[in-house]
């Protein structure tokens, strides 16, 4: 799963063995702490400079190329699906 920032300098990747990353388009390189899920990433938005990644397991967990830390978040939807 790919997601682009708003100002295209930035690539959020999500894997299907639940990894999740951002990269620095400029240079190539990742930027901040890549995230772990525990099943394969389904969904990635940005929202600013930070990503919101999302799995099966109804978690959602937030990439920040800044490498500031946010705890996973945790949503219930109707059918058990989340949506970044």
């Amino acid at each position: 799963v790919l997601a682009f920032s708003h100002d295209g300098r930035l690539l959020a990747t999500g894997t299907l063995s639940g990894k999740a990353e951002a990269w620095d388009l400029v240079t190539g390189k990742a930027v901040g702490k890549p995230v772990d899920h525990p099943s394969p990433v389904a969904s990635l938005a940005f929202v600013g400079r930070r990503a919101a990644s999302a799995c099966g397991d109804e978690s959602i967990r937030f990439l920040d190329p800044d490498g500031k830390e946010a705890g996973p978040a945790r949503t219930h939807g109707d059918d058990g699906a989340v949506w970044a």
